[in-house]
């Protein structure tokens, strides 16, 4: 067991590897590497592989992938049936296809860290998977939206997800599917922006523009946590007007899309300022042949339907309030203690845990653990909710905890340093706060994942 400066016990969800040979690899990994497997893509052929698909292949339980960034794209690839992480060495990496992570069997962890997706019409697809499945700092770059999908898994993290709002380019003037597309899974996304896809323009003259898509949909009897983090839905496409402005008579700007869409599904919204649910507006750009003549209307923060439920802490709704769109719907405003962290888990580096919205003066502590194990098994999946006491049902009891008080605000922040052991580099942790509330309750925080960066 490792312990970091300010003891806080953490158990890494990777097993210890066998010790690698130092051969062919960049200057910067030979001295960091010594005693992990490991195996290293570098399109430059200073690693084992030259692509990724090979060296996910090659390696076992419990084993990282690093990849290194040449400013080039790398093959999409599949990750079945076994806890493998793939971590960008440094930069980001960048794929041209789709990824899928599936069938991660329970008690195993996979993970993605770091990674850009070029082509709007790719994804990452995480499906069928009854283990941990942790994706830090997935993105887009400037040329696509690239969607997200998670079906029938039951414990997926995600952290700095930015996802950047384009044009959907089939032009088909149909809605563009979701942004990210949850069904029948429980997820936590915390630190993220997430923005709808934009409606494509009017297929011809004088034709309104398309809807745009949703941000977040969540269904099929799903739970999501959103925790610092903003969603807004797509813009609505422009029009087309044939004869410039002047011709300008009927061409409209299509719907802005919903934020996020709860169907028969239950959502967990816990923010500040940060945290922002926004419905998508109608796009204004004004250059024959495009035009605004008026729009088709705005998109909604929040809507609730087919029995979905909802509870929100501290979470700014933007273009009006929420939508219960049948009376089965549920939403409630609550204050319900939460967590957020480092943007970032550097090795070596400085780091923060910071709880908001607990009761002041209240007794709390914070546990940095794994999931590689019944204990903690529980809680990433576990509805947040008062608790009567602590026990190994909820947090793992081998574990070291540190201690404070929430001040008046309600808020208690720890600073520690990330351990230097090379060790951690490509692993994940899993952070939550337990608060024992005056009032006799004890409450756990959401849970937040992060990955360790070289």
């Amino acid at each position: 067991m490792r312990v970091l400066p300010v003891m806080l016990a953490m158990v890494c969800w990777g097993g210890v590897g066998v010790a690698q040979q130092q051969k062919d690899l960049p200057p910067n990994f030979a001295t960091v590497l010594p005693r992990q497997t490991v195996w290293v893509v570098d399109s430059a052929g200073m690693g084992d592989f030259l692509d990724i698909p090979p060296a996910v292949h090659a390696a076992a339980h419990d084993e990282v992938v690093l990849v290194v960034d040449r400013g080039g794209l790398y093959s999409g690839f599949t990750i079945q049936g076994k806890g493998v992480s793939v971590r960008a060495a440094t930069t980001p990496f960048e794929v041209a296809d789709r990824v899928t992570i599936k069938q991660i069997p329970q008690g195993r962890r996979a993970g993605i860290g770091g990674m850009l997706m070029q082509a709007f019409d790719d994804k990452l697809r995480i499906e069928d998977c009854d283990g941990l499945v942790m994706v830090d700092g997935f993105g887009t770059n400037n040329e696509s939206s690239s969607r997200l999908e998670i079906v029938n898994s039951s414990r997926v993290a995600i952290a700095g997800m930015q996802v950047v709002d384009l044009n959907d380019p089939f032009g088909a003037g149909d809605p563009p599917l979701p942004l990210v597309d949850i069904q029948n899974s429980q997820v936590t996304i915390a630190q993220s922006s997430i923005y709808g896809t934009r409606g494509s323009a009017g297929p011809g003259c004088e034709d309104n523009g398309a809807t745009g898509g949703v941000g977040v949909q969540a269904s099929s009897g799903s739970y999501l946590i959103l925790s610092e983090t903003s969603v807004t839905g797509g813009m609505g496409g422009l029009g087309i007007c044939c004869d410039g402005f002047s011709g300008c008579t009927s061409a409209q700007s299509g719907v802005g899309a919903s934020a996020v869409v709860v169907d028969n599904s239950e959502l967990l919204a816990l923010g500040s300022s940060s945290s922002i649910l926004d419905g998508g507006d109608s796009e204004e750009f004004q250059v024959p042949p495009f035009c605004n003549c008026g729009s088709l209307g705005l998109g909604e923060p929040l809507v609730i339907q087919n029995g979905g439920f909802a509870t929100l802490t501290e979470v700014t709704l933007s273009q009006g309030g929420a939508t219960v769109a049948d009376p089965l719907g549920t939403i409630r405003e609550i204050s319900y203690p939460y967590l957020n962290v480092s943007a970032d888990l550097v090795r070596g580096g400085p780091a923060t845990a910071e709880l908001k919205g607990a009761e002041p003066d209240s007794l709390s502590w914070v546990v940095f653990t794994d999931s590689g194990n019944h204990a903690t098994d529980a809680v990433l999946g576990s509805r947040l909710q008062a608790v009567p006491s602590v026990s190994c049902e909820f947090v793992n009891c081998g574990v070291l905890l540190a201690m404070g008080r929430t001040n008046l605000n309600g808020e208690l922040a720890l600073n520690y340093t990330v351990s230097q052991d090379p060790y951690w580099i490509g692993r994940g942790f899993l952070t939550q706060y337990f608060v024992a509330g005056n009032s006799g309750k004890l409450y756990r925080s959401n849970v937040v994942a992060r990955i360790v960066k070289p």
